[in-house]
């Protein structure tokens, strides 16, 4: 174009050098051609700079969405070899329960049935726990494989609906860290329903001791890749900001079950509440209150008898019983009596003193939860 540019002034030098050897009533005439000419110089330049310009861009954008659709390929590849895996697995926990069961009604009287995986030279033995914990860490070991492949492809301001719409919903679902405003981390399910959860709470592996403190239960502990509670300050700050659902996800007996209500939040921890009797009115204590919407799912209604109950510890006793809930199951929970639900409680156990979903479970443990809450408005 710089060249195009000095044609157009040398142009106008030889025909300015020519009008002055002319007559004078010709100077005006001569002006005008000559504006004429590099006008249209200029234009013919320009256009040609820009149509250069239009194809290097259309070129620039064809490599980008080719670099964004292999990955995406990539992807898609890698998260497809992580299910197959995961089916396998879960084909062989499956063939592993039908065993046993086929074994606990041949032999009755066994309290405690055992699957023989041995050769000539093992003796080995895995319990169908052995094989739910398995099943369990390796969906998370999935989940926590897909979060560090997203991790730098996507970046948001917030846990958002639509995040990765392009990714197939199989369970569990890759879970990202997006920046956000708060002062803390939290994780993000960005595949389910469209995405935008908060994971608030996941039992997994069992690696995790959930029978902690209210310090604990306050601030959150455990791994954002295992299993952990976020933390009863962190819930009420998300939840004060807007209106919030809740999903309960869950397994158990190889079966996939889920809780959903349309309304989620808790109050503060300094939260209480004037009771009247009579003549007499007293102030209660309703740290972290929880309160619910409306119920659907295939899990059973389980929560509903926590909502409006303040949250317990075992060394905070809020609840409704004569004894100590949270002592007893072995986590803190919003609980009134003792045993309908306890997605905290002691990982494993076989009695109504585990992760409890009662509905569910009917007084047994489950083998995976995550609790996870989006903002609808």
């Amino acid at each position: 174009m710089a060249q195009a540019l000095r044609a157009c002034v040398l142009l106008c030098l030889i025909m300015l050098g020519e009008g002055a050897r002319g007559h004078d009533t010709g100077t005006a005439d001569l002006a005008a051609a000559i504006s004429a000419q590099v006008a249209e110089s200029v234009k013919q330049v320009l256009t040609q700079a820009l149509a250069d310009m239009e194809v290097k861009v259309g070129a620039a954008e064809r490599r980008l969405g080719q670099t964004v659709l292999s990955f995406q390929e990539q992807l898609r590849e890698r998260y497809d070899d992580i299910d197959q895996r995961l089916s396998t697995v879960q084909s062989f926990v499956g063939s592993m329960q039908n065993t046993s069961n086929t074994a606990a009604r041949n032999s009755p009287s066994t309290g405690h049935i055992e699957l023989g995986l041995a050769s000539q030279n093992d003796t080995s033995f895995v319990t169908r726990s052995d094989l739910e914990t398995l099943l369990a860490v390796s969906e998370s070991r999935r989940s926590r494989d897909l979060k560090s492949m997203l991790s730098h492809f996507v970046v948001s301001n917030a846990c958002e609906k639509g995040m990765l719409a392009f990714l197939t919903p199989t369970f569990p679902y890759p879970v990202t860290f997006p920046k956000n405003t708060l002062s803390f981390p939290f994780p993000c399910d960005g595949v389910t329903d469209g995405g935008g959860w908060i994971i608030i709470q996941r039992r997994a592996a069992g690696n995790t001791d959930f029978n902690r403190t209210w310090a604990d239960y306050k601030h959150g502990f455990g791994s954002f890749d295992s299993d952990f509670w976020l933390g009863n300050d962190k819930i009420y700050t998300i939840t004060r900001r807007g209106t919030y659902e809740l999903l309960v996800e869950m397994r158990y007996n190889g079966t996939r079950a889920y809780a959903h209500y349309d309304r989620f939040s808790i109050a503060d921890e300094n939260h209480q509440e004037v009771e009247h009797s009579g003549y007499s009115r007293r102030t209660t204590s309703r740290s972290y209150k929880l309160s619910l919407g409306a119920y659907s799912g295939d899990a059973g209604d389980s929560l509903r008898e926590s909502d409006g109950q303040a949250f317990s510890t075992r060394d905070r006793d809020r609840d409704a019983s004569p004894g100590n809930c949270a002592l007893e199951y072995g986590g803190g929970w919003w609980f009134v009596g003792c045993g309908y639900s306890c997605l905290n409680g002691r990982w494993g156990a076989d009695s109504n003193k585990g992760v409890e979903w009662r509905e569910l479970t009917g007084g047994r443990s489950v083998a995976f939860s995550e609790m996870k809450i989006r903002r609808v408005s």
